[in-house]
């Protein structure tokens, strides 16, 4: 087996099933978790469940041509002779190329969006996060239209794209590599926004340490995705460094890596469920404190949400916080402290400062 050929048949036929099967094990698992809780789906679930249905359709195109791509790349290898129909077979596997690496994209900027859907209701009265949301969610969005546009124009003309053999030129070959490689900064660009997006909102949230890390964690997930990208890029490298991408390995890399960004678009949905049993399991709904109820809450819980801001520090988080008093209106005094047993125990808070009333019991015994 020479170094270009090592995605064989039974290499994509496998790695496709086992794909398909386990980002329907986790998208069920979700979906299950959610359906259990009773809560309703969210925005977020939405475009996961559309990311998973794109790549459904993408390995299953990609499986469909399985044997016209080891068939077809054979031949361009010299390994086996023409044959009378390789010519509609190539035209076929042309259309059904081209629109599955659109696809490939499509599904990758889908869990892109769910993160940041996600976030926009954890940021959602923060104007500087907000501001930064905008940012990143029109950035990733040029860049998405940027890729499609260089796959279109990575042949000379759009006809040439699906007539065997015109889309082999120097200039093409070079055209199919820098769409390949300007795909690949973009996705990676991207995803380390998305990544760092939260980071200002989590620094400024009045909890430990390790709380901060786990959540860090939770939010860096798309390093993985990351990972999966710089592979394919390199085994581009490895078996193809001055040819146009083999169909073959587009596809098995493409499934790989689409199949792991829908994986882990679902993953916080899990680490949500696990923290939030295991604060019930211990008794005590504190978590992460203000924010961790916005957390759970923001990740598709049907509960209000904390007011904007609660939890952080910061200049764009509230400043002062307004004291709601337990008396009665008859029996509030017009002095703003307590000095009478009818009055409000509490002192009313005028903007911009905070009291902070202090209750002192006094309890005595005496020895036997």
């Amino acid at each position: 087996m020479s170094s270009n050929d090592y995605v064989t048949y039974n290499r994509l036929l496998g790695t496709g099933v086992a794909m398909i099967t386990l980002t329907t094990i986790v998208i069920i698992s979700r979906f299950g978790i959610r359906i259990w809780k009773g809560v309703w789906w969210q925005a977020e679930d939405i475009l996961i469940f559309l990311a998973y249905a794109v790549f459904v359709s993408l390995a299953g195109m990609y499986l469909s041509i399985n044997h016209l791509l080891q068939r077809i790349y054979a031949v361009t290898t010299g390994r086996e002779a023409l044959y009378e129909t390789i010519e509609n077979d190539s035209r076929y596997l042309t259309r059904i190329m081209f629109p599955c690496t659109m696809m490939l994209w499509v599904s990758l900027w889908l869990v892109k969006a769910s993160f940041l859907v996600w976030y926009r209701r954890l940021m959602k009265g923060i104007k500087k996060q907000m501001r930064l949301w905008w940012v990143v969610v029109i950035l990733s969005a040029v860049m998405l239209i940027g890729a499609i546009v260089s796959e279109f124009t990575s042949c000379k003309s759009l006809s040439a794209w699906f007539t065997p053999g015109e889309c082999q030129s120097p200039r093409d070959i070079k055209a199919q590599l820098a769409s390949l490689w300007y795909s690949y900064a973009v996705d990676v660009i991207t995803d380390i926004m998305v990544m760092l997006l939260p980071i200002g909102l989590i620094w400024n949230i009045q909890i430990s340490r390790s709380q901060k890390i786990s959540l860090v964690g939770i939010f860096s997930l798309g390093i993985i995705c990351i990972i999966m990208a710089t592979i394919r890029v390199v085994q581009l490298r490895t078996h193809n460094p001055d040819s146009s991408p083999a169909p073959p390995w587009l596809a098995f890399w493409g499934i790989i890596e689409t199949a792991t960004a829908v994986i882990i678009g679902c993953l916080p949905a899990f680490a949500v469920f696990y923290r939030t049993v295991r604060s019930n399991h211990k008794g005590y709904e504190g978590g992460y404190g203000g924010y961790s109820n916005r957390y759970r809450e923001g990740y598709g819980d049907d509960s209000s949400h904390f007011p904007s801001g609660a939890g952080t520090t910061g200049s764009s988080a509230p400043r002062h916080i307004k004291l709601e008093s337990m008396a009665s209106k008859p029996t509030r005094t017009g002095n703003s402290f307590w000095v009478e047993s009818s009055t409000s125990q509490e002192h009313l808070a005028k903007p911009g400062e905070i009291v902070v009333t202090t209750n002192v019991r006094q309890t005595h015994s005496s020895d036997s």
